[in-house]
């Protein structure tokens, strides 16, 4: 229903998404022997062509991206016509675009053969684009792109006062309140953005959806639509674009979520309790919520990674026989067609823990010259060795650069730890 039919006055909507990453390399995929490949190389490019079709079908007077359509300095010429072939058919619906940390405005970015209806804010300074919807109502639009890759100056700071009269928009790609998941190019408060008196902030860079309502009336909302398409497991969940309804004056109610992704990242958590006394009994844990998750959207493709954690007894036979219990796990994921199972996260524990076996002295100090060891980083080369051990026993491959960079020794610590337990556990250690 037209947002017309409620109120008396003028209308305008817009959609906005962010971080598109077009044709964004997939570092990992060659880990993977049985990946849906294609699908997942042509998300993005999906992803895109889902926008485009939204503003066709909602009839949208603009589309506001906030940086990052490419993951990278795009070097590929048939991208960028593809991309211009998918603004052409808006026609003349204006589509206003600022770059970001990883499409930032230089090399071939400057020599893009953009359709008429695309403006590129530029990146010396902020700049605004003003123009009339056909319903009447004037916006603009203020921006700036990023000239570089780490852009860590305040750009809001530098934003115009609003255009009397208009709906002002502003178009930033930043690091708005801190975030630590991601690098803090072009910070800025709320303060900072409240000062400018807009009625929208369309923000980039945070690939988590997220809405900033106004503190009170007279205050701009501010909104991240995250990322169209998740990449990896931490871009999980659904990925897409905000739906906006507007007056003049400000939005007439909270922007909709619009969903864009073709494949969508999903972990699945698992917790091996004492209610788990066999195999056959964790198996059928885990088709339930397999049918909860296929049963929530039937036609999404989804790329799944199964967690399993706890420390019940059932954890000893689980650890002793991990390629078993993988094997298993995977044969029940591969019968649903639109399931991927992308790895089994190994979180298990022995029932036995670490306090227990710190009683027995010889083994106290067996573990504290294995903690130590580990924690230290002393004799890489048996810590190389044990890597590929425990990787070997987990399923979960530890990756070379990351393990120089000692990201993973913690994480080696608890799988050894488990692993090992488990192998005290089923050699009857514990029974003596």
């Amino acid at each position: 229903m037209n947002i017309a039919t409620h109120f008396s006055g003028k209308s305008l909507k817009f959609i906005h998404c962010a971080d598109l990453h077009i044709d964004s390399p997939l570092r990992k995929l060659s880990t993977y022997t049985d990946a849906p490949v294609d699908k997942i190389k042509s998300a993005t490019r999906h992803a895109f062509e889902k926008i485009i079709q939204h503003c066709l079908d909602e009839n949208v007077d603009f589309l506001l991206i906030s940086g990052d359509l490419f993951d990278g300095n795009c070097r590929d010429f048939n991208t960028i016509l593809w991309i211009c072939s998918q603004a052409r058919r808006l026609g003349e619906t204006p589509i206003l675009i600022v770059h970001g940390n990883h499409d930032y405005a230089n090399g071939l970015a400057r020599l893009i053969p953009w359709p008429k209806n695309v403006h590129l804010f530029p990146c010396e300074a902020p700049s605004t684009k003003t123009f009339q919807t056909t319903s009447g109502i004037a916006v603009a639009v203020h921006g700036q792109s990023y000239s570089r890759p780490a852009v860590k100056e305040n750009l809001a700071l530098g934003f115009p006062s609003p255009v009397a009269g208009a709906f002002n928009i502003g178009l930033l790609h930043c690091n708005f309140e801190g975030s630590s998941h991601h690098d803090p190019y072009a910070p800025c408060k709320r303060d900072d953005l409240v000062s400018k008196e807009y009625q929208y902030w369309a923000l980039g860079h945070i690939h988590k959806a997220i809405i900033y309502e106004p503190a009170k009336p007279g205050e701009p909302w501010i909104v991240y639509p995250g990322n169209i398409q998740g990449r990896h497991i931490r871009e999980s969940g659904p990925k897409g674009c905000y739906l906006v309804s507007a007056k003049q004056d400000g939005l007439a109610r909270k922007p909709e979520f619009l969903s864009t992704d073709t494949l969508r990242w999903h972990e699945l958590k698992l917790e091996v309790t004492a209610s788990h006394s066999c195999m056959e009994d964790l198996l059928l844990s885990l088709e339930k919520k397999l049918e909860a998750l296929i049963n929530a959207d039937s036609k999404q493709t989804t790329a799944l990674r199964v967690h399993l954690y706890g420390k019940a007894s059932l954890c000893k036979e689980l650890l002793s026989n991990w390629p078993k219990t993988e094997l298993q796990i995977r044969d029940l994921c591969s019968q649903y067609q639109n399931i991927w199972l992308e790895k089994i996260k190994n979180g298990l524990q022995a029932a036995q823990d670490l306090d227990e076996l710190r009683e027995n002295p010889l083994f106290s100090e067996i573990i504290e010259d294995f903690e130590h060891l580990l924690g230290s980083g002393e004799h890489r080369e048996i810590l190389e060795s044990w890597a590929k051990e425990v990787a070997k026993a987990t399923g979960d491959l530890v990756h070379k650069s990351q393990w120089d960079q000692g990201k993973n020794i913690s994480q080696i610590v608890e799988k050894s730890r488990a692993y090992l337990l488990g192998q005290l556990s089923e050699g009857g250690f514990f029974e003596d």
